[in-house]
């Protein structure tokens, strides 16, 4: 009997160690299980959030860029505002930029204007795109970037938010 007996205790143990076993087995199982879920989650919150940013960064550009455009528009309003009161006022300035219709002239207050090619003077002037200067057919004047000038207010419009220059 006591070799039954030890038989059947064996028996027993070893039921319940295989018993331990295969929970501890399931129990690995899930957290696996678990963890495996969890990192398909994290992964898909990452997608998601990665997604929800980039519109975000989209949409903040766009705002910015409107922002930016609408803060030009109220600076050269108040520009030309100020600006209409002072038609006929001569100032030194700079040429800040050559085109292909004439040249803009910066003031020290950096108001800018433009000076149409018939306000130039009596000369017909030629632009230079390459060299970005315009040159007098008669007396081969040049206007560059960068060149003092003085110059007359001819005209300022509020509602068209412009300012344009004469040479004085």
């Amino acid at each position: 009997k006591n070799s039954d007996n030890t038989s059947t205790l064996s028996t027993e143990q070893a039921s319940s160690e295989l018993s331990k076993n295969v929970n501890e087995v399931k129990k690995e199982n899930n957290i696996t299980e678990n963890n495996t879920i969890n990192s398909v989650e994290k992964n898909e919150v990452i997608e998601n959030f990665e997604t929800q940013a980039e519109k975000c960064a989209k949409i903040s550009s766009e705002r910015e860029k409107i922002a930016t455009n609408v803060e030009r528009e109220a600076e050269d309003l108040k520009k030309a505002e100020y600006m209409e009161s002072k038609i006929g006022e001569e100032y030194q300035g700079i040429v800040s930029s050559i085109t292909s219709f004439g040249m803009y002239v910066e003031l020290e207050n950096t108001i800018e204007g433009l000076v149409r090619f018939e306000d130039l003077g009596d000369e017909y002037f030629a632009y230079n795109e390459e060299r970005k200067i315009l040159i007098g057919e008669k007396t081969n004047k040049t206007y560059k970037i960068g060149d003092k000038v003085k110059i007359r207010v001819k005209k300022a419009s509020k509602a068209l938010r412009e300012i344009d220059f004469e040479i004085a």
